[in-house]
């Protein structure tokens, strides 16, 4: 009905609603469970309850149904889309079936009739088609299956059915489906002929008696002209105050505008029963399809729409369809005539959905299959060279190219020397293998080093890398990384050996790899030919030794030794104290023991020849020395203190004490020594004698007693123990006492010209021009030249004054210090003589201390000068000079790059710019030269002119600077000399002013020009990852994902968290709305763009997180940009509520009046002072806060009032 109630109740709806299908009269709605539920207006039982429409004025309120109702008939069937039109309603159960009702005046229910429907009818026609989406249009109904096929059946007054073949005429409908922005919009509307038409809905600017047209209301701000590929995400039938309706998209907003009849015809009221009533609403229509003039009007079953393809969703208005086809996934396009995703074809590429075109692969990539999304860089060794490359050419054996990408087949690289590249396609060259090298470049095989050499490295450049095989190996083959080493008995000393040789008798070869053969150890003897061990050599037997290495033979123990082992180096001696006369002795026991009185010392040599030739075996002990035993190997010494004077002799007690004045300080003496002068020793058998004291001397020889030790005279002494004579006091010391150590000093200033003085007043007075600064002096030092003495007794002299000398030694008077003549100067005080004013520098006073140097621009070539005349000023003639410092002796000639053409310059003068000068001592600016042609001098005072440097010239001479070429050239030689040596860069590089070379455009960039002074940046939206591009074709658009703000980049930056891109291109990724967040990059869909969950929100665009609903707030749904308040008289403690239930109610008898609280302290204590008793004030307010909270705490959805 029309009528509207002022202030509509609230419905409690059913939960879970999957799916809503309504119009302006009727509404139908599925839920999670499959359940159908539909209300409002059933006059021709759209409802679906089973009940008929009966005839306005007898009962109006039994085609209304006032509340959400199940559909009986449905149930058990699992729906999973609904939709209702004015007329009729449809359902789509998940296994894939499609169930009518209502109208079926224009055959839309397709049931093969035109009879109408009260209660779901399964379409039997669509039985073996697996249906996905379908809806409800005025007066017909459009079907998917889930082959995306499109079926049409009921009114095709307009071509809403898209089967007529009946061409497109200006300002009427499509026939035929018709793509458009990735869809089909077919059937465009007229009005209908109602005998009381009703007014028109649309601007006054429509044409009269017609419909509004569907509009695909795409352009958007971003896009106005529809430039972009819209990728449609849902279809919606409801429609804005615009009164367009369709299709929103996260990214463009974009809508697809479509109209339906605001009021339904007008039936006429017509009395009778049920069968009457029919027969007089729809006539007797039992055809299945109408036909007029070759136009199919409608049709009652379903028929399948050619040239449809691929289609996920479609919408139906009043006389028109919309279908929105799939997107073209990357490596296909869209056939725009068929309507078709073609595969891009081998070498081609598409990198966005529904590409009209494919592009072909760019040089260095390729696309080796069909349906490419995008071209892969040519593998390493391998290269594309033209656009459109299916397959990547090998490049040649001998050469490589290290990366991806190659354009052509320069990129190509010779191996260098020391490598190989032995098959096409290398991606890097080989090293030649150990035992190999190669000199040459380009080489698929490297060359085997020769026999008796090797090489144990690789990637060898020269045949001078083969070393010969060290010593101890052999090579016989040839290309050895290793050589073999000589086996055991074998041996090479040299290198570069082929063979080995065996080991000689007497030396074996132990393990392999022998340098040299060991010899045979000591105590053994070889018998045979490359023995390969040291158990090969026998040992010698007993009785026999070798004491050399390498022995072939043993030789027998002489006498006086002996061998009891077999195996021995040496043999053994005899032991000290026996002595043997046997050769080839094997025991101990041939060894005789020495009598006593004899001794043997040992070594085994016990049989010696004596001074007379006969053969001894033992010797006497000699005189000091006893054997009082058999067998010993030396006599006993008689102890210190006594001595012996005979040999061979037998006991101790044969040894004597030393007498008095004698002693032994060791054994064995034969006779007791006498004590020397300066000693004594009083007693017998004495070790050593006594000193005499310091200060006593005795000068006899075997002194007995104390009293032989008498004192020093006066004028000697003695200062260490036991001296044999006393020492005379030398000169400047004397003693005037006996037994002394030491002798006086005379003092400073005085002197003793003698020796073995007594007395002191022998010391004498330094005379004057002397001086004595140490005691004890012999003689008086004179003082030297430059100084004098004036007094007697002087320990130091005095100085002559700066500016005076004396030179002569022994100076006695201050007098005698001579003034500085004239060109002469003493600088310090002592001097012997005055020196010579330096060259340079002259003194015209006495006495002086110091020289006046000659004024810078002169100078005085010779020393002692005594007249400031003599400063001369520096000369032209023959070259000119200068002095720049002070006391110049000589003038210096002028540097290259100067002259001097007037006498005394302090500094010659500079050769102007653009000139130079390359020899010294010039003195005339004629002497200098302008610089050629391709040089310059940019400075004063050049030696010689500059070459102009890369990337100028200088076309004329006496050039001050080189002029630079200009951007976008470049000269690549020094001094060059003219403009026209300037040379363009070439496409794909650039240059700045002056350019010695061409730089290759940075990645991101290219210059399709020559002579570029800068690459262009390749646009916001694109990137070039290569250098040196010559077309703004290298420019890529960024992938779907990928954005780029800025222009000349390098590579494309993934969409940020909280964007997405789902084209190809874009400067900026789109942002996602409020209420939505993307927490990772790169995303593509709007679909990417997830709903906030419960308990969070987010309030601007581009988030890419969703924010926790503050304590005070809760959120109970999805997807929003506010959070909710919790109501007054409550509060939320809690950060993140999902649910009004989180606000905890103030405490009893407290209260607030600000909702949002999120504290229990902001609840505020108030109660009347009168129990139970409540102001009316606090009761009006008890009021208002219990209506504010029961809204509050109701979470059901009141968005829809009928």
């Amino acid at each position: 009905g029309e009528a509207v109630l002022d202030n509509p109740p609230p419905l409690d709806l059913i939960s879970d609603p999957i799916d809503m299908g309504d119009e302006e009269y009727t509404a139908a709605a599925a839920t999670a469970g499959g359940q159908v539920y539909t209300w409002g207006y059933g006059d021709v039982g759209q409802l679906g309850h089973g009940l008929g429409f009966v005839p306005v004025g007898i009962d109006n309120v039994g085609q209304r149904v006032m509340v959400p109702t199940p559909v009986r008939a449905l149930e058990g069937v699992d729906a999973v889309r609904v939709s209702a039109s004015r007329y009729h309603a449809l359902a789509v159960s998940r296994d894939g079936r499609v169930y009518t009702w209502g109208s079926g005046l224009y055959g839309q229910l397709g049931h093969g009739d035109r009879y109408p429907r009260f209660e779901p009818t399964l379409v039997a026609a669509l039985v073996r088609v697996n249906i996905t989406d379908a809806v409800a249009g005025t007066r017909h109904t459009v079907a998917v299956c889930d082959l995306g096929e499109v079926y049409a059946w009921g009114s095709n007054e307009f071509g809403e059915l898209g089967v007529d073949p009946r061409p497109v005429k200006p300002n009427e409908g499509m026939a035929n489906p018709t793509l458009t922005l990735r869809g089909w919009l077919f059937g465009d509307a007229p009005t209908p002929s109602y005998a009381n038409p009703p007014p028109p809905t649309e601007s006054p600017a429509a044409p009269s008696g017609k419909k509004r047209r569907s509009v695909l209301g795409m352009d958007t701000e971003e896009d106005p002209t529809g430039k972009f590929d819209v990728i449609f995400e849902r279809l919606r039938d409801d429609v804005d105050e615009s009164g367009r309706s369709g299709m929103t998209h996260a990214s463009f907003g974009a809508l697809i505008a479509g109209v339906q009849p605001a009021i339904p015809p007008p039936w006429e009221n017509v009395n009778g029963t049920l069968d009457e009533l029919v027969n007089q609403r729809f006539g007797s229509m039992l055809g299945q399809s109408r036909d007029s003039a070759g136009v199919v009007e409608y049709l009652t079953l379903p028929r399948l729409v050619r040239g449809l393809a691929q289609v996920s969703e479609v919408a139906a208005g009043d006389g028109f369809t919309l279908a929105v086809r799939k997107a073209c996934r990357p490596g296909t396009y869209l056939d725009p005539d068929t309507g078709a995703c073609v595969d891009c074809a081998p070498g081609t590429y598409s990198d966005v959905l529904s590409s009209l075109e494919c592009t072909p692969c760019p040089r260095g990539q390729a696309a080796t299959t069909a349906g490419s999304s995008r071209c892969t860089p040519c593998d390493p060794g391998h290269y594309a060279d033209a656009p459109g490359t299916e397959q990547c050419v090998d490049c040649p054996a001998g050469t490589f190219v290290g990366f991806g990408g190659a354009a052509s087949a320069e990129q190509c690289v010779p191996c260098s020397p020391g490598t190989f590249a032995d098959a096409p396609g290398a991606a890097k060259c080989e090293p030649c293998g150990a035992g190999t090298y190669q000199e040459l470049s380009r080489q698929i095989a490297c060359v085997p080093c020769p026999a008796s050499t090797y090489l144990p490295g690789t990637a060898a450049r020269s045949r001078y890398d083969c070393l010969s095989c060290p010593s101890g190996t052999f090579g016989a083959g040839s290309g050895a990384a290793s050589c073999d080493p000589c086996a055991a008995g074998t041996y090479t000393e040299t290198p570069g050996s082929a063979f080995c040789w065996p080991c000689p008798v007497g030396t074996y070869g132990e393990g392999e790899g022998n340098t040299a053969c060991e010899s045979c150890p000591a105590g053994t003897y070889g018998e045979k030919l490359a023995a390969e061990k040291a158990g090969e050599c026998p040992p010698c037997p007993a009785g026999n030794f070798s004491d050399s290495l390498g022995a072939t033979a043993c030789g027998a123990c002489p006498a006086g030794t002996f061998s009891d082992v077999d195996g021995s180096t040496e043999c053994v001696d005899c032991p000290p104290g026996t002595y043997g006369v046997e050769e080839g002795a094997d025991s101990i026991d041939q060894c005789l023991d020495c009598p006593i009185g004899q001794y043997n010392p040992g070594s085994g040599k016990a049989a010696e020849i004596d001074d007379y030739g006969f053969l001894t075996e033992c010797f006497p002990c000699a005189m000091g020395t006893f054997a009082n035993a058999t067998g010993l190997q030396e006599c006993f010494q008689c102890p210190p203190g006594t001595h012996l004077n005979k040999t061979g002799s037998i006991r101790e007690p044969d040894c004597y004490d030393c007498d008095y004045g004698t002693f032994a300080p060791v054994g064995g003496m034969d006779e007791c020594l006498l004590c020397p002068p300066g000693t004594y020793m009083n007693d017998r058998g004495a070790t050593e004698c006594t000193g005499c004291d310091p200060g006593f001397f005795n000068d006899d020889f075997g002194s007995g007693n104390l009293t032989s030790c008498r004192p020093c005279p006066p004028g000697t002494y003695s200062d260490v123990v036991g001296t044999g004579n006393c020492m005379l006091c030398p000169e400047g010391e004397y003693n005037p006492n006996y037994a002394q150590t030491e002798c006086t000093k005379c003092p400073q200033g005085f002197y003793l010209p003698v020796k073995n003085s007594t007395e002191e007043s022998a010391c004498l007075p330094c005379p004057l021009g002397t001086y004595s600064n140490v005691p004890g002096l012999g003689l008086c030092l004179e003082c030297p030249p430059g100084s004098f003495s004036e007094k007697e007794q002087a320990i130091e002299c005095e100085l002559c004054a700066a500016g005076t000398v004396y030179g002569l030694p022994g100076g006695n008077s201050s007098l005698q210090c001579d003034a500085c003549f004239p060109g002469t100067h003493a600088p310090v005080p002592g001097m012997p003589e005055c020196l010579p004013c330096p060259a340079g520098s002259y003194n015209e006073l006495d006495k002086a201390t110091e020289c006046t140097p000659c004024d810078p621009g002169l100078y005085l070539p010779f020393e002692g000068s005594k007249n400031a005349e003599d400063c001369v000023p520096c000369q032209t003639n023959p070259v000119g000079t200068f002095a720049a410092e002070p006391g110049t002796a000589e003038c210096a000639p002028c540097p290259v790059g100067t002259y001097a053409d007037e006498e005394g310059l302090e500094e010659c003068k500079k050769v102007p710019e653009g000139s130079y000068m390359d020899k010294s001592g010039s003195n005339s600016s004629d002497a200098r030269t302008l610089c050629p042609i391709g040089t310059f001098a940019a400075d004063p005072g050049a030696a010689i002119c500059t070459d102009c440097p890369t990337g100028s010239y200088a076309e004329n001479e006496g050039s001050v600077l080189c002029t630079m070429c200009e951007p976008g050239y470049f000269l690549p030689i020094e001094k060059a000399t003219s403009r026209n040596q300037c040379r363009r860069c070439t496409k794909g590089t650039r240059s700045a002013a002056g350019a010695g070379q061409c730089i290759l455009c940075p990645p991101g960039q290219y210059g399709d020009k020559e002579a570029m002074p800068e690459c262009i940046m390749c646009p916001p939206g694109t990137f070039n990852p290569n250098a040196g591009e010559e077309s703004s074709a290298a420019c890529i658009d960024c992938a779907i994902g990928y954005h780029n703000e800025f222009p000349g980049k390098a590579l494309c930056l993934p969409c940020p968290a909280g964007t997405y891109g789902n084209l190809t291109g874009m400067p900026e990724c789109w942002k996602c709305e409020p209420g939505t967040f993307i927490s990772v990059e790169g995303s593509i869909f709007p679909s990417d763009c997830a709903l906030c969950p419960m308990g969070t929100y987010s309030d601007q665009h581009g988030a890419g997180k969703c924010t926790q609903c503050p304590p005070g707030t809760f959120n109970s749904y999805e997807g929003q940009d506010v959070c909710t308040l919790c109501p007054a008289r409550t509060y939320g403690p809690e950060s993140g509520a999902k649910s009004i239930e989180l606000c905890e109610y103030c405490p009893r008898w407290h209260f607030n009046t600000t909702p949002g609280s999120s504290r229990v302290e902001d609840c505020v204590y108030h109660h009347s002072p009168a129990a139970g008793v409540f102001t009316r004030f606090a009761v009006w307010f008890a009021v208002v806060l219990a209506c504010v909270a029961v809204a509050a705490l109701d979470d059901r959805d009141y968005s829809i009032y009928r």
